[in-house]
């Protein structure tokens, strides 16, 4: 005899979420599809692009694109022109981030084979920025299954970012969101980049393992070459292997130096490079963009000019840059005082991993020239 009183049937899904069977066909509720956290949150962010084509008409790529991303594409048609990285065609330079020069070459190249126009190569850098972002998406889903054991449902939110849900695209506020980081500029590649670092951090092996050293320091070497100031969250892990080794010397102690010695050969061979085609080791745009390694007073002195003047014109105009560097760096600070004094933090197996980031925020923060410059510090 069946049991009037018994309960639907309960089902877990990725986060434990529960879908309860209807009374009548055992049909969920919600597609399942749907109760998947990461799915929902690559959708999310998909769906801005999928919708531009349809209502944006011709051109419609150009609006996610950053400005600054023809000077990449100036730069990748010199290259398969006359065989330089230059801007004017005649002088070598090495005023942009490597790794993303070389895609947008690469995409360049692409685009000439399949004979399409400024607007067509605009798409084109557009879906692969779509695509890296995606990417980096499902890496971070993975971060969060090995650091919690599954994928919170705040990750449907991610691509809102800090203040999507008052913008959107083509406002200010959309270089607050994940949206912007596809953007036709090398801000996307840094998410795959720093995604894989997160992956191998998370781990329990954490440079317990020559093969996690090794990973570790391929994604750095990812991230360095992707953004180059991003150097910044390589030293904080960096000085703690070499105090390990010089406390604990052994042969596999010494074996973790992978971690630090495969992102620094790589830097040390991008500068060998630059040094021989260019005349200059560092590339010559980020001299005005970066006071390291003396720290910038100037951006505390327009700190206490906003808040004492909120309301005043400059301020408001230097409130967003205000947001983009000082938010993430006093969010590190907090990360970097919880560690001190939070045992159960620490007890948990990612707190390195955020912590090492939140020290490399604060420096990337310090570092950066003041931000009442018409130099953007991004």
């Amino acid at each position: 005899m069946n049991d009037m009183n018994a309960q639907p049937t309960r089902t877990t899904g990725e986060t434990g979420a529960v879908n309860a069977d209807s009374k009548d066909g055992g049909e969920c509720l919600l597609p399942t599809a749907l109760m998947n956290p990461t799915l929902c949150g690559l959708l999310l962010f998909l769906f801005p692009f999928v919708l531009g084509p349809v209502i944006g008409g011709k051109g419609w790529s150009v609006k996610f694109l950053s400005g600054d991303v023809y000077y990449y594409f100036v730069v990748a048609r010199n290259y398969l022109d006359h065989g330089i990285t230059s801007f004017d065609g005649e002088y070598a330079t090495n005023g942009f981030h490597p790794l993303w020069q070389g895609c947008v070459i690469l995409i360049t190249s692409l685009s000439d084979g399949l004979g399409l126009s400024l607007f067509g190569l605009c798409a084109l850098t557009l879906f692969f920025s779509v695509l890296i972002v995606a990417v980096a998406l499902l890496i971070l889903a993975a971060c969060f299954r090995r650091a919690l054991g599954s994928v919170p449902w705040l990750f449907c939110l991610l691509p809102l970012g800090i203040c999507g849900v008052i913008g959107f695209l083509g406002t200010p506020w959309a270089h607050l969101s994940l949206w912007s980081y596809a953007n036709g500029m090398e801000s996307g590649l840094v998410l795959p980049a720093y995604s894989c670092w997160l992956y191998f951090a998370f781990s329990k092996n954490f440079l317990k393992t020559p093969g996690n050293a090794a990973g570790v320091g391929t994604a750095f070497a990812f991230l360095v070459l992707a953004r180059l100031d991003h150097v910044f969250f390589v030293i904080p892990v960096a000085v703690v292997v070499v105090i390990r080794c010089l406390m604990r010397p052994s042969n596999s102690a010494f074996a973790y130096l992978i971690a630090i010695i495969i992102p620094a050969g790589t830097l040390l061979a991008y500068m060998f490079i630059n040094l021989h085609y260019v005349g200059f080791a560092m590339p010559v745009s980020g001299a005005i963009k970066s006071t390291y390694p003396n720290l910038c007073l100037q951006n505390f002195v327009d700190v206490r000019d906003v808040l004492s003047n909120p309301l005043a014109a400059e301020s408001i105009l230097l409130f967003f840059r205000l947001v983009q560097v000082f938010v993430p760096a006093m969010a590190g600070l907090f990360v970097v005082g919880y560690s001190c004094f939070s045992s159960s933090f620490r007890a948990a197996n990612y707190w390195r991993a955020l912590f090492f980031t939140a020290v490399g925020t604060v420096m990337l923060a310090l570092s950066l020239i003041h931000i009442s410059e018409p130099t953007r510090p991004y």
